[in-house]
């Protein structure tokens, strides 16, 4: 039994040395460089006193014996004082240690010591070997300035001869030599190893960091896309609803209601932009924002819709939007167009948020150098305090009627930036006037032609054409409905795709506008089954969602679908998205 223990005792012995000084210390870090300064402490003093005791048999002169004996025991006492707590003192020790002996035993036992290994035990010891221990640069830089003064020491006494070393004879000279460059590079390779394993110890926890970050991302991403997912549906139908409102003002009697509904629709479009900016700025955080789709895009369209888009705010303001397009500029220029799009309508709210009442708003486009510049210039100003970082995340002006999160100028620079471009703003003074301005690479299609009904003027009289509306969402059934009426078209209302399909087997309709979440049959299946079927394939087919991801634009777009339309939507662009594939009364 006391033989089987032997083992367990040692091992216990060993690991109270190791460890001796460790207790009541919370910080990983600072625990094992204590433990780390004992192991390398009891090695040294182990391989000091081991090759010391061999090196006994060939010379007994006290020059060398009492060094040996000191050094081999003082290793032991750097323990003893991180045992006491002395941290500064034992580490402060075992330094001097090294160092005197990085001096002494070469000058003293001359060519049974290489310099070559005395050279590297100094620079990866005392140099790395400081920089792995201690923790304080200016102990490093302590640590340096005496490991250089070390080098040039035994340089000069290497070709002057200053102190003369012990008498060895040849053969135990080379004895010695290899003794001495296996201990040093054990302790070297202590070193080495010591630094591997943080190094490995480091990259696992950059490791496990780095995947937590990502999952917190994700499921922040994922709570973001489901709540907002959510908000759109609701949100959908106030804003609706407050543009119904609004476009029927002129009726209202009491001036009173007249504000209320243009508040109900400030506060609604305001809601709708925050939802927007919000998605877009954790796409950005994702790093999801970071492809681009080109496609033919005709860029007096998109003028016109992103002015038409801000008019009922500018209206509410009393403000005049006036837009100038370069007549150099080609017609159709291939781009992203949502990026365009959210770009114009992003400086342009921006623009009608902070303009003054009664005041001018300019959009005006430039050809230049193969780059198309737009111009989007207000009257009044930035604060010069945040005229300077004005793109950076959560900076914004503040406004009596309209609140922000900040993140809309931020969104639109990585936009503009994603398009190859570059954006600005400028405030003029003297004139009273902030001006945006960004620019985009010109890049023309392969063909120019202009696809056929394109260009059909928004907001025209479609009585008589039917139109199937897909949604299982009630309050937007009624808003579609409402707003296709005026329109003159004949709204025919399901709940799910299975109904649609069937309503469809006896009636033709002019288009379908469908929700993508509708049941078991949604705007997804419906594109795959009518671009299956040659009856259906002519029909257009509008998407209308919350889901207002790219990839999700992407795949419906590529599933057949026509055009992609995100919840909250303007009236505005139902209008122009109906007018390129329906054709008016006239």
């Amino acid at each position: 039994m006391q033989i089987q223990a032997l083992p367990t005792s040692i091992v216990s012995f060993f690991h109270r040395i190791t460890y001796a000084g460790t207790e009541g210390i919370d910080n990983p870090s600072d625990r094992q460089s204590v433990v780390i300064i004992n192991i390398f402490s009891l090695f040294s003093s182990i391989t000091v006193l081991s090759i010391g005791a061999y090196f006994l048999t060939i010379t007994q002169a006290p020059r060398f014996t009492i060094p040996m004996l000191i050094e081999g025991f003082t290793f032991l006492s750097v323990i003893w004082f991180n045992k006491n707590r002395k941290y500064t003192t034992a580490n402060l020790l075992l330094f001097s240690i090294h160092s005197v002996a990085a001096f002494y035993w070469p000058v003293t036992l001359g060519d049974a010591m290489p310099f070559e290994i005395i050279y590297a035990f100094l620079f990866i010891l005392l140099i790395c070997g400081s920089c792995f221990i201690y923790r304080k640069n200016k102990t490093r830089i302590i640590c340096l300035c005496i490991t250089v003064t070390l080098l040039i020491l035994l340089q000069v006494n290497f070709y002057f001869k200053l102190i003369t070393p012990m008498p060895i004879a040849p053969q135990s000279t080379y004895i010695m030599r290899w003794s001495t460059t296996i201990a040093m590079l054990c302790l070297i390779a202590m070193i080495m190893f010591g630094y591997i394993r943080r190094i490995d110890k480091l990259i696992a926890e950059l490791n496990s960091s780095n995947n937590t970050l990502n999952n917190i991302l994700l499921n922040k991403e994922t709570f973001l896309q489901e709540t907002y997912h959510e908000l759109r549906t609701p949100l959908n139908g106030i804003y609706g609803i407050a543009q119904l409102m609004l476009s029927e003002r002129a009726d209202f009697k009491s001036a009173e209601k007249t504000e209320w509904v243009d508040d109900l629709f400030q506060a609604a479009d305001t809601a709708r932009n925050i939802v927007n900016n919000v998605l877009d700025h954790s796409k950005l955080e994702a790093g999801k924002l970071d492809t681009i789709s080109l496609e033919p895009t005709i860029l007096n369209e998109v003028l016109k819709q992103a002015t038409s888009l801000v008019s009922y705010l500018a209206g509410y303001q009393k403000l005049e939007i006036k837009l100038t397009v370069d007549d150099r500029v080609p017609f159709q220029i291939m781009t992203d167009k949502l990026m365009l799009t959210k770009i114009l309508n992003n400086l342009l709210s921006n623009a009608v948020k902070f303009g003054i009442p009664g005041g001018l708003i300019e959009l005006r486009t430039h050809l230049h150098q193969q780059k198309i510049f737009f111009y989007i210039r207000n009257q009044g100003l930035i604060g010069k305090d945040k005229l300077a970082n004005i793109f950076e995340p959560f900076v914004a002006e503040r406004h009596a009627r309209f609140e922000g999160t900040g993140i809309g100028l931020y969104i639109t620079k990585a936009l503009v930036e994603l398009l190859g471009g570059k954006i600005k703003v400028e405030n003029t003074e003297h004139e009273f006037t902030t001006e945006f301005s960004f620019y985009i690479p010109l890049q023309l299609p392969p063909q120019t032609e202009v696809p056929a009904g394109q260009l059909s003027a928004p907001s025209a009289n479609y009585q008589g054409l039917k139109v199937v509306v897909i949604d299982d969402d009630s309050l937007s059934l009624k808003v579609l409905k409402s707003q296709l009426s005026r329109l003159g078209v004949t709204p025919i209302l399901t709940k799910d795709g299975e109904s649609a399909l069937e309503i469809m087997k006896t009636e033709i309709p002019a288009a379908v506008i469908s929700d993508i979440h509708t049941g078991k049959m949604g705007g997804r299946e419906v594109c795959e089954y009518m671009r299956g079927l040659d009856e259906y394939k002519h029909i257009p087919i509008i998407i209308i969602s919350g889901d207002a991801f790219k990839e999700t634009y992407d795949e419906l777009m590529e599933m057949g679908a026509n055009e992609f339309i995100t919840k909250p939507f303007s009236f505005k662009q139902l209008d122009t998205a109906l007018s390129k594939y329906l054709s008016p009364v006239t």
